[in-house]
């Protein structure tokens, strides 16, 4: 069974093709660090679900994802670079996002509880569980095999920055993320499913998010930021 992302769920690459930066304007204040926090943990919890066929869990990554609220948030816009699918980018409300990644989790969760009168009941209240607000805005794109995308993002200086960056399950995704002067403040280590990345923002408010595809295909991606 094919689970839709947000969990939600791209280089370093020497042969990758730069493409222009997406704007994503101002941060979005009413989703913070902890809410990223938040939503990778969720991400883990869905990943140990999936890999040990644990409902349980599966069930506790649903309600860490309608525990996170948002408000509307602003679309990032596409300023250049090349076409990297027969998709256009596109920007999704949290709300539907989560109402069809948790719809299918709990589908799930239900084909691993077999008949478990304990654990169906857990996943009935989950199901019927609301989220709080989550009307945020969620940029998704499909980046090409090798291909790299640019993200620019404006903080206030000395506030909490963070950025969430997430792919499906199993593909190889590179972040990194480099202030006005560009200088690396974070990124992964290694190829990996999904990255989070906390830190202060200093005078210079500017930074850009560097998403990279270490695959040999094509990954959809989704990008989050306060």
């Amino acid at each position: 069974m094919k689970i839709n992302k947000f969990s939600l769920g791209v280089c370093v690459l020497a042969m990758c093709t730069a493409i222009a930066a997406p704007q994503i304007g101002r941060a979005n204040q009413s989703l913070n660090a902890d809410h990223l926090q938040t939503i990778e943990t969720a991400r883990s919890l869905l990943g140990y679900g999936v890999e040990n066929r644990d409902p349980v869990a599966l069930i506790q990554a649903v309600r860490m994802f309608n525990s996170v609220g948002l408000v509307e948030g602003k679309q990032a816009k596409r300023v250049g670079g090349t076409v990297t699918s027969s998709e256009d980018s596109k920007t999704k409300t949290m709300s539907d996002v989560l109402a069809n990644s948790n719809h299918n989790l709990l589908h799930l969760a239900a084909e691993y509880a077999g008949d478990n009168p304990e654990l169906l009941a857990m996943i009935a209240d989950a199901e019927a569980e609301q989220s709080r607000g989550a009307g945020g805005l969620v940029y998704l794109e499909t980046v090409a095999a090798g291909a790299t995308q640019d993200f620019v993002v404006e903080f206030d200086p000395s506030e909490t920055a963070a950025i969430y960056v997430e792919s499906d399950f199993g593909s190889a995704m590179m972040v990194s993320v480099n202030d006005a002067s560009g200088n690396k403040v974070c990124g992964t280590p290694m190829a990996t499913e999904y990255f989070r990345c906390e830190w202060m923002a200093g005078d210079a408010g500017s930074y850009t998010v560097q998403i990279q595809n270490a695959d040999a295909k094509p990954q959809e991606y989704v990008f989050l930021t306060n």
